[in-house]
């Protein structure tokens, strides 16, 4: 009976280590425009936008993202929309519409979070980068250490 359960020994083992590694998982470098929702990263200068540390939720950071998608219709050689459009687009889009559905809360009900947003500057847009990435962040700059998304208070 044992020989026959023994193949079951080496996916389990395998399972385990996997989960274990994902649990675990330390900083990863990232950019701008391949952070997923959820990710926790500390924000970078303007100059560094395209070195950005992943890290987990439950060490220190800065932001977290609650939506990462393109921007709408800008597909193929469609001009630089600026900042007033991509402004307005956030808006709609990641305080209106995401927050409270990432939060918990609506974003007016939440004075200590606040939200931002990282968006390819023109020439990156020139080379097709149009993702827009809205994170969340404590509104007084302080590190959070637990996830946004938990409905926490901002700083810990």
């Amino acid at each position: 009976m044992f020989r026959s359960a023994g193949w079951l020994v080496v996916p389990v083992l395998v399972i385990l280590v996997a989960v274990v590694l994902l649990i675990g998982r330390g900083p990863q470098a990232g950019n701008a425009f391949t952070l997923k929702v959820g990710d926790c990263f500390d924000v970078p200068s303007a100059a560094a936008i395209g070195e950005i540390i992943v890290q987990p939720c439950t060490s220190a950071h800065d932001g977290e993202v609650f939506l990462a998608q393109d921007y709408p219709g800008a597909t193929g050689p469609v001009p630089y929309p600026g900042d007033t459009a991509i402004g307005a687009w956030v808006d709609q889009a990641c305080v209106k519409t995401a927050f409270e559905p990432y939060v918990g809360a609506a974003y007016g009900s939440r004075p200590d979070l606040k939200v931002e947003y990282l968006f390819p500057p023109a020439d990156a847009w020139a080379r097709g980068v149009r993702r827009v990435t809205c994170y969340v962040a404590a509104n007084n700059g302080s590190k959070a250490t637990v996830p946004f998304a938990s409905g926490a208070p901002a700083s810990s």
